[in-house]
């Protein structure tokens, strides 16, 4: 539970976008284990990731296939 005290935390501007929103998710759940949290959250985008590039593959190949049936 964050506390009305705690001193607020601050993102260098250095780190990448990938590790500001794992700090900033990490800060929000507050996780009792940070290393099985971490490893849920990269699975989950990895798994985002992967769908979202079968998906535009499969657009990409269908697209394709009715630029040839047209010609």
């Amino acid at each position: 539970m964050a506390s009305k005290y705690q001193k607020p935390f601050t993102i260098p501007e250095t780190y990448p976008a990938i590790l500001k929103e794992f700090t900033r998710e990490v800060l929000r759940a507050q996780p009792d284990n940070i290393y099985e949290f971490g490893a849920h959250y990269f699975a989950e985008l990895l798994a985002k990731e992967q769908a979202k590039a079968a998906a535009g593959s499969r657009e990409a190949g269908a697209s394709s296939s009715s630029s040839q049936l047209a010609a």
